[in-house]
């Protein structure tokens, strides 16, 4: 997606195992991103165990 100064802005989708969006973060920080979605994991009841893993680079 494209901020008013046409730069590439970052998105994240929540979506449930049902498909279903449950939230949509469109305040992305990069410094602070992998913290806030474990955050918002935890607030939407998602357990340890459902979260993915993540590939390294």
């Amino acid at each position: 997606m494209l901020g008013a100064l046409g730069m590439a802005r970052r998105t994240t989708f929540y979506i449930d195992p049902k498909g279903t969006v449950v939230f949509i973060d469109s305040s992305v920080s990069t410094g602070t991103h992998g913290t806030d979605v474990v955050k918002k994991l935890v607030e939407l009841g998602v357990s340890a165990a459902q979260r993915p893993i993540e590939a390294g680079p």
